[in-house]
């Protein structure tokens, strides 16, 4: 069964653009030359399980991760929530060892048609 990442025209262009989209400062005109992948996961992303991830750099040299799932079910969005909710809850107590999380689309976006979070 082909997944979305494997059909959707532009993919790799549209994760670099919502990486650029959230890098602070903003640039004028995502994606910008500087926001890239890195250890080769335009190419060969990590996955298994439920997710597909992509290790990008902004083009404010923070490197992030954007994990995306690649099978969606009815629960998938309520399961990424309860997630993003703990992970938020152990960076408010201080909690050292954790990413954090830098954004998140329960439903996916107009760039990324399927839940995902952005992690630093």
């Amino acid at each position: 069964m082909e997944s979305w990442y494997d059909i959707l025209p532009n993919f790799s262009f549209n994760v670099r653009k919502h990486i650029c989209q959230q890098a602070q400062p903003p640039t004028e005109t995502p994606p910008c030359s500087a926001c890239s992948f890195i250890l080769d996961t335009e190419r060969n992303p990590y996955a298994g399980g439920q997710n597909t991830v992509f290790a990008l750099r902004d083009h404010a040299g923070k490197e992030i991760c954007m994990r995306i799932q690649h099978s969606p079910t009815e629960g998938s969005s309520y399961v990424l929530e309860k997630e993003v909710n703990f992970r938020k809850a152990i960076e408010s107590a201080g909690v050292s060892g954790f990413q954090k999380v830098i954004g998140c689309a329960t439903r996916g976006n107009d760039l990324i048609p399927a839940p995902f979070i952005t992690l630093e």
